[in-house]
């Protein structure tokens, strides 16, 4: 089945797929089912917002309305429909996201930034959020010239968003500016936290546009286009005014042919954005060599490093008898908690944790993760774990609770938990095991709770307290009266509170100075000394027992890591009253708002479309392509439909997703020919083949860990039709099949990775022709399909798989050989469902041709063998053309696979080997692609030397 000549609005659909469908791929995932939406109309905005969430929708509204105002006229740009807005409190994740293709739509997610990670620095989560998500839609969306002329005639196709093809940091950069306003003290354009970061690359060296241009993994990685992309767009307001700004929109904007950026930039500014690269690092050496000179004359005081991890290195927590326990995340391995003993040089791995996980730990109770773990397959919700010291065994005490941070009472008996739901922070007393004693505090809206920890007596909490009239502080809470006390207050953002052994002050970390460093504060007088003096920052001051040391969390050219200081008495800047961000008031709602039940149809009328278009000597295909999903993503299709004039047939494909309550269904519908051809060159049959598939999706998903229950029908036809009389054609062949499969998928990749390096996947598949009938084919087939990942060192990986089928009667062969399995052939052809795990039946065999016939049979058995090595990670590329080489690396393998029809035992082995050279490539500065050119040998009969290029990993 197949066909070498696919009409490129095909491409386009499938390709339209891939985009918009993978979110919920995995089956349920969109949003969880139990929940209730409504929908909120205004002039400009249709929020979506679910049960409980009603007041953020309409303050959503209202800050929306407002943006879109001031916006708009800066942009010269209104949307010409409704921009959708998903307000969501199904991930505990302070984040969002815009998307232009194939409506306006934005996703919020409400709970405020807890942690110091830039997006603290706000005055009022909303509104960051807002500002930033609206700012994408008004830049992405707007069209001049011919892109908007041709939008009339096609509609919202993709290729007509001019600016979404340039660097993502320059579409990050534009609304990251927005987003920050100087005056006020929010952003992370202004922040203190974005300026370690650019402060530690001005002295480390700026990094040059070839490298931003693309994806980046090594470190800041994905800091990287928010960060240069703001300093970039401050120094073009300061060259060429903040005008400019807008002026690269709209210059960029009538781009028909994209990827043209240098001239832009040269007809906007003056200059390319390669010549003007030089101007920019001058620019940041200028604006941060003065603050590099401050801190070096103030005499630094560091810590000496005792951790070489890098990357995002977290907190520690040290105990009295010295030992250390603290998180890491290096980027090229499992996040895990790690305990360094006293006495000894190198730490050891306690057990494994999750990204963004937050750590407490008491000497006899253990240690107290919170972390983040998928509940109910759609939603992200931090739960508590506690981990044996000794033997590093987890237990998890709550589920579905949503406890952000915990901390430890002085006695391990109870625990101070930290929790958010709908836009509400809320302090529980639970006991040692999870439970719920008391809720101590419920926080009014708006107001955030971050890192608690308990005074020695057990009678006081410390935490950092995010305010409307404060901003961020440090607080002190009595247990007994049940009230909060300002421990400081003023414009600095402090944070990481930690008590001294004695109880009598706190130590934390604040950017008084415009640097993050650690301080003392004596609880008694109020009394503020600096501790430290770093070029980079320092947080999660960890005091020991006799107070001679801190240890702390410190950033670095490679990123945090633990570090070990005898603290300082130095002198502590003053610090301006006042919070630490300007809070404006939220606007009214406007009046008379339409309140609905949510429908999805308004979402699904397509507002796009291409032509299908293939026409040679056996074919005149006419027709369209189009798609569409709703807000909430319930329902996706792709539809590609035309008419064969010459064939007098109908050709095409139809892939729906309904993913609604579980099971999620997903129907498949193709038709599709293709064009034999004699040995001159003139037709000689038309083959056409049919699929109807309906699969039915039922998921279990965990953080570490997906599984799935699929079932199916499914249903190919193929039929030969003669190009001229007397050529004689095959009779039709159909396949008539119902399956039942287990998917299971634990493997991890990690942004240093080369390839899946961590875990195993499994495929268990029964098929049967028998149980529906009128099937040319007969029998049943049971399928197991496991591959293993095993890291070495160092990015070395050794990749494992092994495949066993086994047919009764006469069921569709197994056909082994070349460098690609059907999973690996992109689904352009045939219109094969591929991300379906039924009627797969071919398999790659590397050193073999395709179509031997002693490679085909109704059972078969393969197992394969690859070390896989890292050989420069290069992470360089061009402007234009738009394409950057990421990382180079090798394969070395091997393969053997035996394919028979009788009997219990397998026949003869046919064994190949070889190696590969791979290449990740940055297409289109964004779009990741894998390049395999590859050299096999085959070693048994019918085997040859074979050289391939192929798109995709070999598995």
């Amino acid at each position: 089945m197949g066909c070498r000549s696919t009409p490129i609005g095909r491409s386009i659909g499938i390709l339209v797929l891939w985009l918009g469908c993978s979110a919920v791929g995995q089956a349920a995932v969109s949003h969880d089912a139990a929940r209730d939406w409504r929908t909120l109309l205004s002039p400009h905005f249709a929020v979506h917002y679910h049960d409980g969430t009603e007041a953020l929708a309409r303050e959503t509204v209202a800050i929306a309305e407002q943006v879109h105002a001031r916006l708009s006229v800066k942009y010269r740009w209104t949307p010409a429909e409704r921009t959708d807005i998903v307000v969501s409190d199904e991930f505990d994740l302070s984040n969002g996201y815009a998307q232009v293709f194939a409506a306006n739509r934005m996703t919020l997610f409400v709970v405020p930034p807890d942690e110091l990670g830039s997006l603290e620095d706000h005055g009022g989560w909303l509104e960051t959020l807002i500002v930033h998500e609206y700012a994408h839609i008004l830049h992405l969306d707007k069209a001049a010239g011919a892109p908007r002329f041709l939008r009339r005639l096609f509609g919202r196709h993709f290729l007509l968003f001019p600016n979404t093809f340039q660097p993502r940091w320059l579409i990050e950069g534009v609304a990251t500016y927005e987003e920050t306003d100087a005056a006020r003290g929010i952003g992370r354009g202004q922040s203190s936290y974005f300026d370690m970061f650019m402060r530690v690359e001005t002295a480390q060296g700026i990094k040059p546009l070839s490298q931003i241009n693309q994806p980046m993994a090594s470190w800041p990685a994905g800091v990287v286009p928010y960060l240069y992309g703001v300093q970039f767009f401050d120094f073009l307001a300061e060259r060429n005014g903040e005008a400019a700004i807008p002026r690269l929109v709209d210059d960029y904007s009538d781009n028909l042919l994209p990827f043209f950026i240098n001239r832009n930039s040269r007809r906007t500014v003056g200059k390319s954005l390669t010549a003007l690269w030089p101007e920019f690092e001058a620019g940041l050496q200028r604006r941060y060599e003065p603050q590099l000179a401050a801190i070096r004359a103030r005499g630094l005081h560091d810590g000496e490093r005792v951790t070489r991890h890098g990357y995002l290195t977290g907190a520690s927590r040290l105990l009295a008898d010295g030992r250390l326990y603290y998180l890491r995340f290096d980027g090229a391995s499992e996040p895990v908690l790690m305990v360094l003993e006293a006495g000894r040089d190198r730490p050891r791995r306690l057990a494994d944790v999750h990204y963004g996980a937050r750590l407490d730990v008491h000497p006899t109770a253990g240690a107290l993760i919170a972390q983040p773990e998928v509940h109910r397959n759609a939603n992200l919700y931090f739960d508590l774990y506690r981990v044996d010291l000794r033997s590093g065994s987890q237990r998890r005490l709550t589920h579905g609770a949503r406890y952000r941070h915990a901390s430890f009472d002085p006695s391990g008996a109870r625990i101070a938990a930290v929790h958010h739901r709908l836009g509400v922070y809320r302090l529980d007393l639970l006991d040692a095991d999870g439970r719920r004693l008391d809720t101590l505090w419920t926080g009014a809206p708006g107001e955030a709770l971050a890192d608690t920890d308990w005074a020695p007596n057990g009678a006081t909490l410390v935490a950092s307290v995010w305010r409307v009239d404060g901003g961020w502080n440090l607080e002190q809470f009595d247990l007994d009266m049940r009230r909060w006390r300002r421990l400081t207050d003023d414009r600095a953002i402090e944070m990481h509170p930690r008590h001294t052994p004695d109880g009598q002050a706190v130590l934390f970390s604040s950017d008084q100075d415009g640097v993050y460093n650690l301080r003392r504060l004596d609880i008694a007088s109020g009394a503020i000394t600096t501790l430290s003096n770093v070029i980079g920052g320092a947080f999660h001051p960890q005091p020991a027992a006799d107070g001679s040391v801190v240890y702390y969390t410190g950033y670095g050219p490679e990123g945090f890591d633990i570090h070990r200081l005898a603290p300082g008495d130095l002198a502590t800047p003053a610090v301006q009253p006042g919070p630490s961000a300007v809070v404006a008031a939220t606007p009214p709602a406007p009046e008379g708002l339409e309140d609905r039940p949510y429908s999805p149809y308004p979402g699904l009328r397509p507002r796009w479309w291409f032509p299908h278009l293939v026409v040679d000597s056996g074919r005149a295909e006419i027709g369209a392509t189009t798609s569409a999903w709703d807000a909430l993503q319930r329902h996706i299709y792709v539809v590609d439909a035309a008419y064969d004039f010459d064939n007098q047939w109908f050709v095409g494909s139809l892939d729906y997703i309904y993913d609604r309550w579980l099971p999620m269904l997903k129907l498949h519908a193709a038709r599709f020919s293709e064009l034999e051809l004699d040995a001159d060159d003139d037709p000689l049959l038309v083959r056409r083949a049919d699929t109807w598939q309906a699969e039915v999706v039922l998921p279990w998903l965990r953080h570490h860990r997906r599984a799935s229950l699929h079932l199916t029908a499914l249903r190919e036809r193929e039929t030969e039709r003669p190009a001229e009389t007397g050529i004689v054609v095959a009779p039709d062949l159909e396949d008539n099949l119902a399956g039942v499969a287990l998917v299971f998928d634990s493997t991890r990749r990690y942004p240093l990775s080369i390839s899946r390096e961590y875990g195993r996947s499994l495929r268990l598949v029964y098929e049967t022709s028998d149980a529906l009938g009128g099937s040319d084919y007969s029998g049943e087939v049971y399928t197991v399909d496991w591959r293993e990942y095993l890291s070495l060192w160092r990015g070395h990986v050794l990749a494992a798989r092994a495949v066993g089928g086994w047919g009764t009667k006469d069921p569709r062969p197994f056909r082994l050989g070349g460098s690609r399995g059907a999973a690996q052939t992109p689904a352009l052809l045939g219109g094969a469902n591929l991300d379906s795990p039924f009627n797969q039946r071919r398999y790659a065999l590397r050193g073999y041709p395709t179509g031997l016939a002693s490679l085909r049979g109704r059972r078969m058995a393969l197992a394969s063998l690859e070390w896989r090595f890292p050989v420069k990670l290069v992470e360089r590329g061009f402007m234009a053309p738009p394409l950057g080489l990421h990382q180079v690396f090798g394969t070395v393998f091997a393969e053997t696979a035996s394919v028979w029809d009788n009997g219990d035992r397998p026949g003869p082995y046919t064994t190949g080997a070889g190696l590969e050279a791979n290449a990740d490539l940055a297409l289109f500065y964004n779009l990741g692609l894998n390049l395999r050119l590859g050299y096999a040998h085959g070693f048994d009969e019918g085997g040859k030397d074979q050289v391939y290029l192929n798109v995709g990993a070999s598995f």
